[in-house]
């Protein structure tokens, strides 16, 4: 449990604990299991803090200095963490799903079998990371750097990959890469050289993974964002699948979603939408034509 104490300042706002932490620099901050969900801590000094297993849904910590900050199993579901510095944080087994890391600075951060899935890290510093086991499936990291990186056994597909720089990065495998979305601008590790046979043969699987899926008579956006990814990653292979994008006018049903965190609260998530499975299975046909039509 966390010290009452450290959070008692804490609930006073990042200000009054900046402060706090300036008039006792040699003081580690003991804030394990912290619930503090949709809270305001932009800029706020979680350097060294002891942050494992706390609850920090929807938290904003923009900007915050969470250098060498213990968050092992740490909740940070849609938190916003942009330009925050996790310099050596550890984040293993952390949740965040729907975060913003842009341009966060996560230079030999342990993010091992953290969940990542949906996450905007554009521009982020991931350099001599660990990301064993860690699910960024579907995520946002244009322009990331992921050098001496080590993503063995990571999850990435869907992830768009597009002006990253995988140099010297370990543990990745040609097969982890053919299920990314990557262009021209992406810096390859040079033992990689990714054929477009193989790319497509992957994207076919995954296509029709997804359309083994669709069950329901309604398809989540979600799973119409991860279609839209695999499209752009047919575009980068000189694939026109424009004509089969979903529009925003033929998503529908607003609705909104609900979830559990570990001690039991619910949160809120963002208003989902919709679409209608027929349709998603047209295009998913119609796209698997495209795919067959160029193997061919």
């Amino acid at each position: 449990m966390a010290n009452p104490a450290h959070e008692a300042i804490l609930r006073h706002g990042a200000a009054e604990w900046n402060d706090w932490r300036s008039a006792n620099p040699s003081l580690t901050p003991d804030l394990v299991g912290l619930r503090m969900s949709a809270v305001n801590l932009t800029g706020c000094d979680l350097s060294h803090a002891q942050l494992t297993s706390a609850c920090l849904i929807r938290a904003k910590l923009e900007g915050a200095d969470l250098r060498h900050a213990e968050l092992t199993g740490a909740e940070l579901h849609e938190a916003e963490l942009s330009d925050a510095d996790l310099l050596h944080a550890t984040l293993a087994k952390a949740k965040l799903p729907g975060a913003k890391l842009r341009r966060a600075r996560l230079y030999g951060a342990v993010l091992d079998g953290a969940q990542v899935t949906i996450v905007d890290f554009r521009k982020a510093d991931f350099r001599r990371a660990s990301l064993k086991g860690a699910d960024l499936r579907e995520s946002l990291g244009t322009g990331a750097s992921f050098e001496e990186a080590d993503l063995t056994g990571a999850e990435l597909a869907g992830c768009q990959l597009s002006g990253a720089n995988l140099t010297a990065v370990q543990g990745l495998t040609g097969t982890q890469l053919e299920t990314t979305t990557f262009d021209e601008t992406t810096i390859l590790p040079e033992r990689y050289g990714v054929s477009r046979g193989r790319t497509l043969e992957a994207l076919n699987r995954a296509l029709e993974a997804m359309k083994a899926r669709v069950a329901s008579e309604t398809v989540p956006e979600s799973d119409v964002q991860s279609y839209h990814t695999l499209l752009r990653q047919l575009e980068s292979h000189g694939i026109d699948a424009a004509p089969e994008r979903i529009l925003d006018e033929e998503l529908v049903r607003p609705v909104t979603s609900w979830e559990r965190s570990s001690g039991g609260e619910a949160f809120e998530l963002a208003p989902a939408r919709w679409v209608d499975s027929d349709l998603f299975q047209r295009k998913l046909d119609a796209v698997l034509d495209r795919i067959r039509l160029y193997q061919g």
